[in-house]
């Protein structure tokens, strides 16, 4: 897992248990966290946003989606007061942002977090970092949903080109990527592939 900080919260130990499905421990360290931010005066940005983000995908996997959706939102409001609007970790929100709003079938909303993250990982990481792929293939989804299945196959292969950069030999992530292309030629439409919460790659 990459992470963009290291800080002394209980960050990792909430993402061992959760990672592990070992939901109600996972859930007595967020409390336990949230004990202490909320009695801080001026809690540490980076330490309150970590909680919002990590708890958000606790309750992903629960399936507390509504839930998952105000925190997420918690933290892309947070970022944008302490970070430069093209940091990576506001590209990261706003791609799960864009996985939930998918989940809920809110498509228009789904599109814009996805393009802006998209955005965002190309001026500050470049055209070939394989960050974008999760960008593209989520977008590629989404077009599938509404038929835009010509669109949906350049963005597939944005990816595979990204993958092939990335990878001497073929992967899980290019096989993915040929399925979902084979699909699209086969049937019109794609088999969703898992959005990659917090870049997983």
């Amino acid at each position: 897992h990459r992470d963009l900080h290291s800080f002394p919260t209980r960050r990792s130990s909430d993402l061992a248990y959760t990672q592990n499905y070992n939901f109600k421990d996972a859930l007595e360290y967020f409390n336990k966290t949230y004990e202490i931010i909320s009695v801080s005066v001026n809690p540490n940005p980076i330490v309150l946003n970590s909680y919002y983000s990590n708890f958000a995908k606790y309750n992903m996997q629960i399936s507390k989606i509504d839930k998952a959706l105000e925190l997420y939102n918690k933290a892309l409001l947070l970022e944008n007061s302490y970070l430069p609007q093209n940091h990576i970790v506001i590209a990261k929100t706003l791609n799960n942002l864009g996985n939930i709003h998918y989940q809920l079938n809110n498509f228009e909303k789904a599109e814009l977090n996805y393009l802006n993250s998209l955005n965002i990982f190309k001026s500050t990481l470049g055209d070939n970092n394989l960050m974008l792929v999760n960008c593209y293939n989520s977008l590629a989804n989404l077009l599938c949903v509404s038929s835009q299945y010509t669109k949906a196959i350049d963005y597939y292969n944005y990816s595979l080109s990204i993958v092939k950069n990335c990878f001497e030999d073929e992967n899980s992530y290019s096989a993915m990527l040929y399925n979902n292309l084979a699909n699209v030629y086969k049937i019109g439409r794609a088999h969703v592939w898992t959005p990659v919460t917090e870049y997983d790659l």
